[in-house]
This record gives structure tokens, sequence and C-alpha cells, in this order.
């Protein structure tokens, strides 16, 4: 793919560039610097990966869907540490805890997780530090029913709640639409695209997700993702 290739190549140099002054000359850097480098080398890296996996995202619409086992702790860790600057300057709090396995594809169940915290972040409470939780439980029968999902099989149910600034209840819906926005750009700037991807990614995976808003209290994001399906 075209698109693709023109992507990767930009980044592979940045990737090539950053590793060859850390190789050559990491010793003289002060410390502060040479941590900065890593971490640009460690973003381009994720990011070619990304890349990757949304050039061979319509293999998987077309029904090759292939997925392996992710471990959600290992992934927000990853998270962390793309958004180590905004979690420390907002004081905020990442809670974990459940089952950390799910099935699904690693590189986009992190962006997944990525979209979604720093969602969280950015539409913070001014008011008090951001406090993030993310649950992770099997859940079957009745208690898959409401979320419109087949009862004889197992999901996943990984929600991620926060108590920042929230929206009206009306927008549990509009939030997940493309370029669509439910705060002011000149308060929370942001393009409208974060949730959208969240809500492709998590079909992508045969999953859904759900928004439950309550304005100047949080947010809760429900995600179901299969763990088996009947026969």
């Amino acid at each position: 793919m075209v698109a693709s290739h023109d992507l990767q190549e930009p980044l592979r140099k940045i990737r090539l560039f950053t590793d060859k002054v850390l190789t050559n000359d990491g010793l003289h850097l002060p410390e502060h610097a040479r941590q900065d480098l890593e971490r640009v080398s460690l973003a381009a890296g994720r990011m070619q990966l990304l890349v990757r996996a949304i050039s061979e995202y319509p293999q998987a619409t077309n029904g090759n869907f292939e997925q392996g086992s992710a471990d959600l702790r290992v992934l927000l860790g990853s998270v962390k540490q793309d958004l180590w600057q905004e979690l420390l300057q907002r004081d905020a709090a990442l809670h974990f805890e459940g089952e950390p396995m799910v099935m699904g594809q690693a590189v986009q169940l992190r962006q997944l997780l990525f979209n979604l915290v720093h969602n969280a972040l950015k539409f913070s409470s001014p008011r008090r530090p951001p406090s993030i939780r993310i649950v992770n439980r099997i859940v079957a029968g009745k208690d898959v029913l409401q979320a419109g999902l087949v009862p004889e099989a197992e999901y996943f149910h990984i929600s991620v709640a926060d108590n920042g600034i929230g929206f009206r209840p009306e927008y549990n819906e509009k939030v997940f639409q493309l370029f669509v926005r439910v705060h002011s750009t000149q308060h929370f700037p942001g393009n409208g695209v974060g949730l959208a991807v969240a809500r492709r990614i998590v079909e992508h995976h045969r999953g859904r997700i759900f928004a439950d808003g309550q304005e100047e209290e949080g947010a809760r994001f429900d995600i179901y993702l299969p763990r088996t399906l009947p026969a």
C-alpha cells in the first residue's frame, strides 16, 4: 500500500537518526536529553506498528481477522509511557483491576486504551485531579443482555471511568461520531477523532462500546469484546 509506505518512511528515518545519536553521542548527552530521544524512538516505533495495523485493517473487515491474546497491564504500561507528562502535570491517578488478559490485536487494543485514557485527561475537571479507573471482567448471560449481546457467549467487559467534566446523557451516542465534538474547542482542543477510532477498533474486534456521561461528574465507557462465541 503506497500510503502506508509513505507514512512508514519518515518514521523509519526518525528512528534511524535518533538511535544513531543515542549510539554515537548518548554518553555525552545530559540525562534528560537522552531520555527524551529514547521516548522519540519508542513513540516512532509504536507509530510504525500502528500504521502497519491500519494498512491491514481492510483484511480484518473482509473476514481475515486473526487475533491473539493481549495483557492489558502491559498495554497500559506502554500508554503511561506516552502520557507520562500529562499524567504528572495533572497529578492523575490511573488504576487497573480485574482480568489482565483479553483476546484481540495488541497494537489496536493499545490504541483503544490510549484514546480513552487521553480523552479522560483532556476532559479532566479543573477542580480535582483526574482519577481514571479501568476494570476488566468476564461476563455472560443476563450481564450482556442489556448490551444487546448474545447471552450464550462470554465477553470481556472493560470499563473505563473518569471523574472529569463529563457530558450530557443525550450525547452518549454522538461522542462516537467522526469529527463531532460536544465541548468548546476554545477550552478543550481536539479534532473529534479519538472516540470514533475507539469505536472502530472495538467493532473491528466484533465487540460493542457504549458511553455514559454525566455533566460535571465524569464519563464511563463500557467495552464488550468476545471471549467465546456460541457454536
